[in-house]
């Protein structure tokens, strides 16, 4: 099996983690240069991107592509108005050419439904990431509430329009027109039998926003066209090349999965997600041809919150904690899952942006963490999930050197940094007076993560049972959020 990739961008969540999967499941990948895919605010340059396109394709049994590095430039990009509808629009039709160029490759997209706030580069921005995201609720309430409650409604809406600068919601909104012209090209294309699959992601919104306007635009869509088994739309973004990647080296194989819930909470919604959690497992396990299954061999472990979703970022927000007699529960639960022979897959989503470390430390007391055949904690529950469903496909049950160096690196990263490390790191970032959304002195920044990493090692000691593994870690961007961590390519497990 040989895939050409197009990521999403050169992150290490986009670029990196779909790599090392391929590697797991013994996939031959051809993935371009990591020059080539842009950086950060920087997008990548089109003929640059189509040329490597175009000569890669050549041989290979399938194509997994992102749209928006192919006609944005990378996923930052598609939130500007820097490239219009015309020139994305022109930069699509060579996915309809390589299909007619190499009529046996598959053809595998994703595609993004547009967040409904503004990216937070620096501290600007972040200023109006929380106001923009008020516009968008009320541009919602507005159009969809009754007559007599249409007055106040715009009114309130009127109001927050006032507190934005006037560029960024017109930058804003003419991004997502433009971006909703290439949303409905793509469902034309799998209509068309260009895309073996098509995956919609909705990035970051709310339960309330006016992404539903859109959605529900694109589900009529794809109901008129018949394309209910082909495109599918819900929640996500980072996670879309490590699914669709494994679908591409797996077509027609269906596989059976345990899903089991550690806590009684299964009817949360998840921040930044405009959906039951619920409805996003199915939804991403049925674009798998995954399905459930009591007795399966494979068990994806969910930690649900307590309550309301957790978070990490910008700083920790805790809605409730379980106890820790609830903690021996659900960990035992899970271990008595692992010596009865299940393959165990957690998937940690109590929090967003980072996992649950007293849970995990619990469960280090029961079975040795390594003994789990995948972990996910990272960013949006839905990038999770996509992360650990990847990770189970590629491994199918097998916990390999490769799977264990793998979920290694999630413990250091989605659990340890994400959920410790970083919030102390960005607060001695800030006392040095850079900005940690986009650093100016990104080798001064490097310094203060390397000396945060090395203050506070208890954690990791308790996680491998006194086996911490050497590992780098490094700030691919210039900000905190994401971190390329490796293991050093000596370390054994």
């Amino acid at each position: 099996m040989k895939i050409c990739l197009l990521p999403l961008d050169s992150r290490p969540c986009t670029c990196v983690f779909p790599q090392q999967l391929a590697e797991i499941a013994g996939v031959e990948l051809i993935a371009p240069p990591r020059r080539l895919l842009g950086f950060f605010k920087q997008p990548s340059v089109q003929t640059q991107i189509a040329a490597w396109l175009d000569k890669a394709c050549g041989g290979c049994d399938a194509l997994v592509v992102s749209v928006e590095q192919l006609v944005y430039g990378g996923l930052i990009a598609s939130r500007q108005n820097e490239r219009s509808t015309e020139e994305c629009l022109a930069a699509l039709e060579q996915l309809r050419a390589l299909k007619k160029r190499y009529p046996a490759l598959r053809i595998y997209a994703d595609n993004i439904l547009m967040r409904t706030t503004v990216s937070a580069v620096s501290e600007e921005s972040w200023k109006w990431w929380g106001q923009v995201s008020v516009v968008a609720r009320l541009t919602y309430e507005a159009a969809v509430c009754p007559p007599e409650e249409k007055a106040a409604c715009e009114k309130a809406l009127d109001e927050a329009r006032q507190k934005v600068p006037p560029a960024v919601l017109e930058q804003f909104f003419a991004a997502r027109a433009r971006n909703k012209a290439v949303n409905h090209a793509c469902v034309a294309l799998a209509g068309e039998g260009v895309f073996e699959q098509l995956l919609i992601l909705q990035e970051d919104c709310s339960e309330r926003g006016l992404q539903w306007l859109e959605q529900k635009e694109l589900e009529e869509a794809i109901e008129k066209n018949g394309l209910r088994e082909k495109v599918f739309l819900h929640n996500g973004t980072d996670e879309a090349a490590m699914e669709q990647l494994m679908l591409a080296a797996q077509p027609g194989r269906a596989q059976a999965v345990q899903v089991v819930w550690l806590g009684g909470n299964t009817a949360f919604t998840a921040r930044y997600e405009d959906r039951p959690f619920a409805d996003n497992l199915a939804g991403h396990m049925r674009a798998l041809d995954l399905y459930p299954a009591h007795e399966a061999q494979d068990c994806l472990c969910i930690l649900p919150p307590l309550d309301r979703q957790g978070d990490y970022c910008p700083q920790r927000v805790c809605d409730g904690d379980y106890t820790p007699a609830q903690r021996a529960e659900m960990a035992q639960k899970v271990a008595a899952l692992y010596q009865e022979g299940h393959n165990c897959y957690l998937l940690d989503v109590a929090y967003a942006n980072g996992g649950d470390p007293a849970f995990m430390q619990r469960l280090a007391q029961e079975m040795p963490l390594l003994s789990l055949c995948g972990y996910a904690a990272w960013n949006t529950a839905s990038n999770s999930l996509g992360t650990i469903l990847g990770q189970l496909c590629a491994s199918n049950g097998q916990n390999g050197p490769l799977n264990r160096r793998f979920t290694a690196e999630r413990l250091l990263d989605d659990l340890f940094y994400q959920s410790t490390v970083r919030e102390k790191a960005e607060r001695r970032i800030r006392e040095a007076g850079l900005d940690f959304w986009g650093f100016s002195d990104q080798d001064q920044a490097q310094r203060i993560l390397d000396e945060s990493f090395a203050g506070d090692l208890s954690m990791l000691r308790t996680l491998f049972q006194d086996k911490i593994p050497g590992f780098t870690a490094r700030l691919y961007w210039p900000r905190t959020f994401e971190l390329e961590i490796l293991l050093k390519p000596q370390q054994k497990l």
